[in-house]
């Protein structure tokens, strides 16, 4: 577990640092105390899963922008989404069939749903 994941406090102080890029700052310092508990918990199994903690950074820009309800869904969709690289290059070996198994279905089930609403195909 990485030391800024220990306590709240000390998650608050990383997240809001100068380790963490200005948009995750943003994010932030809009929380409120249950949703501080809330995001810390939500980013604990990303952080898990992940193989490169830098890109689980980076995709946060976009995953950020809009409200969520499951961290672990939306950064298993922006992996899965992503044409430049192989799932198994960005999540750990032990968690793609977990991952799979949980959100798979759901992934399939909303590609189904825009292949339907597309007019063009």
């Amino acid at each position: 577990m990485k030391e800024y994941m220990t306590t709240i406090e000390s998650f608050k102080a990383y997240m809001l640092g100068s380790s963490s890029p200005n948009y995750v700052k943003r994010y932030c310092q809009q929380l409120n105390a249950e949703r501080w508990k809330l995001f810390h918990n939500d980013f604990s199994e990303p952080l898990e899963f992940m193989c490169d903690e830098d890109y689980l950074f980076f995709i946060l820009k976009w995953i950020l922008k809009y409200p969520f309800e499951d961290l672990s869904f939306e950064v298993y969709l922006q992996v899965a989404m992503t044409p430049d690289h192989d799932i198994e290059s960005l999540i750990k070996p032990e968690w793609i069939d977990v991952l799979d198994k949980r959100y798979k279905p759901v992934l399939n089930e909303l590609i189904s749903g825009l292949s339907k609403e597309c007019k063009c195909c």
